[in-house]
């Protein structure tokens, strides 16, 4: 009952400005690629593929290919969809699609991180002051600050291994070009849907 009540408490407090929990657990799979890119790419490219804060991108610019971060706390892996566009691959570049499921997690578990902990663990990763500057850039345009670090104190761990889809034609999205085929392109303004 206390940590309910602190829980609804910290909610009032951070008011609109909180991010949704739908959002809380987005940025943290997407942040969770990010740690792997940094183990894997200079921090400099790690930190400058991550465009997930920027709505008009896919999350990851991986040089040759784009990867699209879906993140759920579903016990079946389900993602929402958010738009028509959201898979269409850019011209000349593959799209992939990562599925993260996450499950929350005792304060206590070894394995269990949250949205604080994984920002301060990234940044103390990053030696280069330039690329903190466009990390913390970053964090502050997909609405998280370290004003508001206290905020998401809930923490996950993995449910299940990641796993990772080529977004190709044979993919089942919901794409501008397949409403066309169908004689619905203008017809339709606003979509999203759960794969």
């Amino acid at each position: 009952a206390v940590t309910s009540a602190l829980r609804s408490f910290r909610d009032i407090l951070s008011g609109a400005s909180r991010m949704t929990r739908q959002e809380e657990i987005g940025l943290l799979g997407e942040l969770l690629v990010l740690e792997h890119l940094l183990s894997l790419l200079p921090e400099s490219e790690a930190v400058a593929a991550w465009r997930g804060w920027d709505a008009a991108e896919h999350d990851f610019d991986l040089g040759d290919a784009d990867l699209e971060v879906k993140t759920t706390t579903s016990e079946r892996r389900q993602h929402r969809i958010s738009s028509a566009t959201q898979l269409v691959p850019s011209p000349g570049r593959n799209l992939w699609l990562l599925s993260l499921q996450v499950t929350a997690a005792s304060e206590h578990a070894a394995d269990a991180t949250g949205l604080s902990d994984l920002v301060r663990r990234i940044e103390n990763r990053i030696a280069e002051q330039e690329v903190r500057i466009a990390f913390s850039d970053r964090l502050r345009r997909a609405r998280w600050t370290e004003d508001s670090a206290w905020a998401y104190s809930d923490r996950y761990r993995l449910r299940s291994e990641p796993v990772h889809f080529s977004v190709d034609a044979a993919f089942p999205s919901i794409t501008p070009a397949k409403l066309e085929t169908l004689g619905l392109g203008v017809e339709v303004v606003d979509l999203s849907y759960v794969l």
